[in-house]
């Protein structure tokens, strides 16, 4: 629980440590993953934590600027 930056922080602190994968856990699930996915992902990807933002080499992929691949 906390904000979207306190929540990014943590898994930063996790990713920092060494974690490679986190079990996340909310109810109602659905709300949870949208709340993440659309709050807490963007900050990450712009921080380079995400693997795709860490890897994909499309200009502004950390920012989130890029839209999807088809």
């Amino acid at each position: 629980m906390g904000s979207r930056e306190e929540v990014t922080d943590l898994v930063a602190r996790c990713h920092d440590a060494g974690f490679d994968e986190l079990v996340l856990s909310g109810h109602p699930h659905l709300e949870e993953a949208y709340r993440f996915a659309e709050g807490v992902r963007p900050i990450l990807d712009a921080r380079g934590i995400t693997p795709q933002a860490a890897q994909d080499p499309r200009p502004g992929a950390a920012t989130g600027a890029v839209g999807p691949t088809s």
